[in-house]
């Protein structure tokens, strides 16, 4: 018998620690969600009135007693399709871009070259429905990594 409520109280023990863990993680959540938010809501603000034409690159402004505040203001570029074109995807435009590049001196390719970097992503749901001989040879080129897994906390659903 005693054997019994030991095994009760394990299990109980090992649920309270369950549920714990969860719960901390779901607070842990809820704050970090929450000071992410404040963080960039202050940031943005900082740039606008102590930065009002902060520019492109690392913008300083002097605190005090040896102190300095940086805003670096980053930018990215990326391809799009011009406006008024013909273009039916963006790679035709890359592509009709890149001719024209190549078609300026001699340093035209290798510019159009070095411009565009090309992101091979493998199709999940194309690699799934590949014949077996087929994903053979494909393994053999891609490597699988995890990600950092997600975890989510379901309500039971509201009976009707």
């Amino acid at each position: 018998m005693a054997s019994v409520v030991e095994a009760a109280n394990q299990a109980q023990t090992e649920q309270q620690i369950r549920d714990k863990l969860l719960s901390d993680w779901m607070n842990a959540k809820a704050q970090l969600t929450h000071w992410r938010d404040e963080e960039s809501r202050l940031r943005a603000e900082i740039a606008l009135k102590l930065y009002p034409d902060h520019k492109v690159g690392k913008n300083i402004i002097d605190l005090g007693a040896g102190y300095t505040a940086v805003l670096e203001q980053k930018q990215t570029k990326s391809f799009d399709i011009p406006k008024n074109t013909e273009f039916e995807n963006l790679e035709d435009a890359i592509n009709a871009m890149t001719e024209q590049m190549q078609g300026v001196g001699n340093s035209g390719g290798y510019h159009a070259e070095k411009l565009v970097k090309r992101k091979f992503d493998v199709s999940e749901t194309a690699y799934k429905e590949l014949p077996v001989e087929i994903q053979d040879i494909v393994d053999k080129f891609i490597v699988t990594k995890n990600s950092t897994p997600t975890l989510e906390i379901k309500a039971p659903k509201a009976k009707a």
